[in-house]
């Protein structure tokens, strides 16, 4: 994953970014503004091409091995045995009768989606930069265009 980092400084040049964008209260749109006390999940700046790789791992192992993956893609329980559909920041459930795993993430008018389903070797990215874009949704577009071909 070379293109991926985190930052807090809202003002740095990063190489080839995206800018988020949001609508104009007057017409068209105007750059959404950033928050530069966002560190962690906010500041992470990445490419489909690095989330490609990490999510390759998720397939492959190479990097934690098999009981990682296990270990974070199992979904918790609550103290009253109910289960949850969350493991480790993965949200893990099932979508057309298959096992998915996925998540989503935004911050200002930055939107991002990766959704895996493990027993077909699919995963679809969606990274988005203008604020009113539902990457969850155009995720779950591209997954069903796949999931009717088969």
């Amino acid at each position: 994953m070379k293109a991926t980092h985190f930052h807090g400084d809202a003002t740095r040049l990063v190489k080839q970014r995206a800018y988020a964008y949001e609508p104009s209260p007057n017409s068209g749109l105007r750059l959404a503004p950033p928050v530069p006390t966002r560190l962690g999940a906010g500041g992470i700046f990445t490419t489909v091409e690095d989330l490609a790789r990490w999510d390759q791992n998720f397939y492959d192992g190479r990097v934690g091995g098999e009981p990682l993956i296990r270990q974070i893609t199992t979904p918790g329980t609550l103290n009253n045995g109910r289960p949850l559909e969350y493991a480790f920041g993965l949200e893990v459930r099932h979508y057309r009768g298959l096992r998915v795993v996925e998540h989503g993430g935004d911050h200002v008018g930055y939107h991002a989606y990766l959704m895996r389903f493990p027993d077909r070797h699919l995963s679809v990215i969606c990274l988005c930069n203008l604020s009113t874009i539902n990457p969850g949704s155009l995720a779950h577009a591209a997954a069903d265009i796949y999931l009717q071909s088969q």
